[in-house]
């Protein structure tokens, strides 16, 4: 998995998008083994208007790493 602070897929407006292996040609699948994912931290503003309750758990996790640094995000 890779965390981006920047944006990757400018044409997916998904922030996590995951690929596996494949065959150039014809498509055919190497493993279902092997996947990867980009988490694309650039692309969480409209994940900040949901409320925290109905967020799973993957986008809470995904703002806290892209928040975490940022004093003014922070309860008190």
């Amino acid at each position: 998995m890779t965390f981006c602070s920047y944006t990757v897929f400018p044409n997916r407006t998904e922030f996590v998008n995951f690929f596996s292996l494949r065959h150039d040609r014809d498509n055919e699948l190497l493993s279902n083994a092997i996947q990867v994912f980009y988490v694309e931290l650039s692309k969480l503003k409209e994940l900040l208007k949901k409320p925290v309750n109905t967020m799973a758990d993957l986008e809470k996790w995904v703002l806290f790493f892209r928040y975490a640094n940022d004093s003014q995000c922070r309860e008190r």
